[in-house]
C-alpha cells in the first residue's frame, strides 16, 4: 500500500490532466481500432487519435521546453491541432500520444488481440484503493517512457524537494539552481563548456516537468508545492531503482 490516505490521492489523479487523457483514449479506442505488428496504432490511425485527443497543446509546451521558438498564432495552432508539428514515422514516434498509449497498455487499460486494441474498462477502479494503485502503474510507466526524452532524471529529486518531510514550495528558477549543481546531473558535471552544460540542464529540467505536470505529482501557483500522489510516485521510483526496474525494461 502506499503511504498517502487513498482517498486524497485518488481525487488527486482522477482529476489530473494525464489520467484523463489515458482515460480519453481507451474511450477513443473502444471495442477496436487497428495496430501495428509492434503494438502501436497504424500511422492513419495514429494520426486520427492526435487529432481527435486534441493532444497538439502538449507537444506544443514540450517544444517549447525543448527550446523550439513557435509563434503564438492561433491559426497556425489550429492547423497544428490535426497535424501536430513533428514528424513521425510511427505512432511510437509520436511522444504526445506514446506517453498515454504504453501506460494505457502497460496498466491493461488497453489490450491488444492481433491486429486489434480494444478497451478494457473492467481495468478501470471503483474504490479510491484501486485508484490509487492504477495511478501509480500509470506513473511508473510513463517514467519509463520518459528515460530516453532526457526528463526523467530530475524527477526524483523535485519529488523530494517538493513531497518530502521537508519539503517546501519552490520556484521553477530555485529547481533549475538545484538541478545544476545536482550530482546526479551527469550532463552538467560532465561537460567543460558549462554555458552549454547549463543550457543543457535547464532543458532538462524543463522538459521533466512538462512530462510530469499534468500528473497531479505536484501543484503549480507560482511556485511548485507536492501532493499526496508526488509523495506516493517518490517512493514508487524508489522501489523500482532498487529493483532494477528500469533496468529489465532497457534490456
Amino acid at each position: 500500500m502506499f503511504p498517502s490516505d487513498p482517498a486524497v490521492s485518488a481525487a488527486q489523479l482522477r482529476a489530473s490532466g494525464f489520467v484523463q487523457q489515458v482515460l480519453a483514449l481507451i474511450d477513443w479506442v473502444g471495442d477496436g481500432r487497428a495496430v501495428t505488428s509492434t503494438d502501436v496504432l497504424r500511422p492513419a490511425v495514429a494520426k486520427q487519435a492526435y487529432a481527435d485527443l486534441g493532444l497538439w497543446q502538449w507537444e506544443r509546451d514540450w517544444l517549447l521546453a525543448g527550446g523550439m521558438d513557435l509563434p503564438d498564432d492561433s491559426r497556425m495552432d489550429a492547423v497544428l491541432a490535426q497535424t501536430g508539428l513533428s514528424g513521425w514515422r510511427t505512432a511510437a514516434d509520436c511522444l504526445a500520444l506514446d506517453r498515454v498509449w504504453l501506460p494505457a497498455i502497460a496498466s491493461g487499460l488497453i489490450r491488444i488481440h492481433g491486429s486489434l486494441a480494444s478497451a478494457d474498462r473492467s481495468r478501470v477502479p471503483d474504490t479510491d484503493a484501486g485508484w490509487a494503485h492504477l495511478g501509480q502503474m500509470l506513473l511508473l510507466a510513463l517514467a519509463s517512457r520518459s528515460r530516453p526524452e532526457g526528463a526523467f532524471d530530475p524527477l526524483l529529486g523535485i519529488l523530494f524537494s517538493l513531497c518530502g518531510d521537508a519539503g517546501e514550495p519552490h520556484t521553477e528558477t530555485e529547481l533549475a539552481e538545484w538541478w545544476c549543481a545536482s550530482p546526479a546531473n551527469a550532463l552538467a558535471s560532465g561537460l567543460p563548456n558549462r554555458e552549454l552544460a547549463r543550457q543543457l540542464s535547464d532543458r532538462d529540467l524543463r522538459r521533466c516537468l512538462v512530462m510530469f505536470g499534468d500528473c497531479g505529482v505536484w501543484r503549480s501557483d507560482g511556485k511548485l508545492a507536492g501532493t499526496e500522489v508526488g509523495w506516493d510516485l517518490a517512493l514508487t521510483l524508489v522501489a523500482a531503482l532498487d529493483r532494477g526496474f528500469f533496468e529489465e525494461i532497457s534490456d
